[in-house]
């Protein structure tokens, strides 16, 4: 399908090849033409898999499987990412993310964080020299400790829900 296409984000910026997997790209796409594509994040992640392109990993011995990587981020993004990962048998992991609100209007982002500390200003924050304000970056540090926070709340209670 052509329209998976848009939403297969392959990067290579981690090391090894990964695949990135948001619920809001796959459900921007959701509907395409007024045509319902995926039924549900399970059906979309069995949906990409069946992606040519990603079928061809499917096929590799295990030792260059393990050279791939699925990356999805919390929330919708994880039940997709799930599945792509399990109909190809390569490893799924998390990605946490959050927005870096702008100083005076916090639901405008003006960038984003991992918990690993990656950040991605938008054009506003670097046009307006946001970036180097000393609050900004108080809210960027406070940020990435937000997503530390979730990251080691979910993979706790993760390991602990596991039967």
């Amino acid at each position: 399908n052509e329209n998976l296409d848009l939403i297969l984000g392959l990067s290579l910026d981690f090391g090894i090849p990964t695949l990135l997997v948001s619920s809001s790209l796959v459900f921007s796409a959701l509907k395409l033409d007024n045509n319902l594509i995926f039924h549900d994040r399970v059906d979309a992640g069995c949906q990409l898999a069946a992606h040519p392109y990603l079928q061809k990993i499917k096929s590799l011995p295990l030792n260059e499987k393990n050279s791939y990587l699925v990356i999805s981020l919390p929330r919708g993004g994880t039940v997709v990412g799930d599945e792509v990962a399990k109909q190809l048998k390569i490893t799924h992991d998390l990605v946490f993310s959050r927005k870096i609100p702008c100083p005076r209007q916090p639901e405008f982002a003006i960038g984003a964080v991992s918990e690993l500390g990656d950040v991605i200003w938008n054009d506003y924050a670097k046009q307006e020299k946001l970036i180097d304000k000393p609050h900004v970056q108080q809210s960027k540090d406070k940020q990435i400790q937000e997503a530390q926070r979730r990251k080691k709340f979910i993979v706790v209670n993760v390991n602990h829900w596991k039967v």
